[in-house]
């Protein structure tokens, strides 16, 4: 079916050349509405799109050939996005693939300004088709440089309060490559010293307050508090946490629900994931209040582990209080307990 206008072909032909202009006329001369199919514009978009794409070189079969400024062009092989942009760095930031590189990035290219780069980051693998459009010499890349990340973090951080700092670490991280090997804990670093740097310690104590009422804590046996009060009064500088970490107590349990239970295992990780911990670290070490030091303790991770009846035989506490034993920092236990959950399906296997 055709549609007749009266509109001028002027405006397509100024875009299309005669061929093109098939597109939009019949053998007898009558004229589709573009209009009614979509605008010339877009047509025009496509048509240049599909001249760009053709002459996209071949896909290299080596990625580590490339080089941090290298303009690429990546079709992936997940969804089929075609981008071009700046490859930046590869491996991941755990170290997966440190033997056998998987996993590279690049940064998206600003097609409506070249000169500035967007910031954003995409991932691509060894089975995604990656071209090599022009090297580092002609690309024109400015790669971000790493000794300004943590002053530009401190300037974004310090406009908001303590509780909405790590939304605005979150966001601040998307402006870099940073689950690769090369910016992850680059940033890590970063967030530690501008957290650290911004937050004054009034800051603090009032966020650490409000904190603790949000959180239930275990309490913390008799022998323990002595044992802590003794890392506070005795332990030199810069080693509280470590002191802290080295205690590790049982207590008996008396579950009538499973008789196998023997002991629970407490002890304090060191590594934790709470985005804070820098700030309960720096405190932990220098305040000289003992009840600011116990609310600082609730914000580190204390882990516990159930022990099976025999599982502490052989092993020499070093004080005991009723139920509560104290362990030597060097006394290892490895628990056997099982589940009774998991227990009944070993059994019946």
């Amino acid at each position: 079916m055709t549609f007749k206008t009266k509109k001028s072909n002027a405006a397509l032909n100024d875009l299309f050349s005669e061929g093109q202009m098939g597109l939009f006329t019949d053998g007898n001369g009558v004229t589709i509405n573009p209009d009614f199919i979509f605008k010339a514009e877009e047509i025009a978009e496509k048509i240049e799109a599909v001249n760009v794409l053709a002459e996209i070189p071949k896909g290299l079969t080596d990625l580590n050939i490339l080089q941090k400024g290298d303009k690429i062009h990546l079709r992936s092989s997940r969804n089929g996005r075609e981008v071009t942009g700046y490859y930046v760095t590869k491996g991941f930031h755990d170290g997966r693939d440190k033997n056998n590189f998987q996993y590279y990035y690049m940064e998206v290219a600003n097609t409506e300004s070249p000169t500035e780069f967007t910031r954003e980051f995409l991932e691509f693998t060894t089975l995604d088709q990656v071209s090599l459009l022009e090297t580092k010499e002609n690309s024109g890349y400015i790669p971000q440089k790493k000794e300004e990340t943590t002053e530009l973090l401190i300037e974004q951080i310090q406009k908001v309060p303590l509780e909405e700092r790590f939304e605005v670490y979150k966001k601040f991280q998307n402006g870099y490559a940073w689950v690769s090997r090369e910016w992850h804990d680059l940033l890590g670093d970063a967030w530690a010293e501008a957290l650290v740097k911004v937050t004054t310690d009034e800051e603090y104590y009032e966020f650490l307050e409000k904190r603790n009422k949000q959180r239930d804590h275990k309490k913390l046996p008799k022998l323990i508090q002595k044992e802590l009060e003794r890392v506070f009064n005795e332990a030199a500088p810069g080693e509280r946490l470590q002191h802290v970490v080295n205690i590790r107590w049982i207590e008996l349990l008396d579950d009538k629900t499973d008789y196998e239970k023997g002991h629970e295992y407490y002890f304090w990780v060191k590594t934790t994931g709470d985005c804070f911990k820098y700030l309960a670290i720096k405190h932990l070490e220098s305040t000289n209040d003992i009840k600011t030091f116990f609310n600082i303790l609730k914000q580190l991770r204390l882990d516990y582990k159930t022990l099976a009846k025999g599982d502490f035989k052989g092993m020499h506490p070093t004080v005991s209080d009723g139920d509560v034993q104290l362990l030597h920092p060097d006394e290892v236990i490895v628990p056997t307990f099982v589940p009774l959950f998991y227990r009944g399906r070993r059994i019946a296997s």
